[in-house]
């Protein structure tokens, strides 16, 4: 849980426990966002296509793993064909190349826009690895763009009543 210094706050998940056989290509994507006025809810579980075959799929990002049955779009949206990145994840990374090669402009985060990130994935972890307790931002609260402020205070939401261990 992130509590911003407006009293909104932010509960996040995020989870790649399934069974070995559970059907995804290796992307599952559902965002719930609820608020004082309206809600919006973006699935994108990709389900609607399935392939099932008794001679096994090849999964997209673990060698020598297969499947029976497959959802079939749940795959990352960047797709390697003839030897090259097709699509969005392609797109990304070539417009990044392009920055670092040339100095274009590019749309992708920022280094500080990484940071900030960074900061508060690890306080999520540091937090569910001591059960809960809070820690504070390195930079006094400030998350970034926006103007929008943080507590400085994360504390990470315990799945089933148990932190993550490892």
């Amino acid at each position: 849980m992130v509590t911003f210094a407006d009293g909104a706050a932010v509960s996040l998940g995020v989870g790649y426990a399934r069974p070995p056989k559970y059907p995804t290509h290796g992307r599952l994507v559902r965002t719930e966002v609820l608020g004082e006025k309206g809600v919006l809810f973006l699935d994108e579980d990709h389900k609607e296509n399935i392939l099932y075959t008794e001679e096994g799929f090849p999964h997209a990002y673990v060698p020598g793993h297969g499947l029976e049955m497959v959802f079939l779009t749940s795959n990352a949206s960047g797709n390697m064909a003839l030897g090259d990145y097709w699509g969005p994840l392609g797109d990304e990374t070539r417009s990044w190349i392009d920055h670092l090669a040339t100095g274009r402009p590019c749309p992708h985060a920022t280094a500080e826009q990484a940071r900030q990130t960074l900061e508060v994935t690890s306080a999520i972890d540091r937090s569910a690895r001591n059960r809960g307790s809070r820690f504070a931002s390195p930079r006094g609260g400030d998350l970034g763009p926006g103007g929008r402020r943080t507590t400085g205070k994360y504390e990470a939401c315990r799945y089933g009543g148990r932190a993550p261990s490892g």
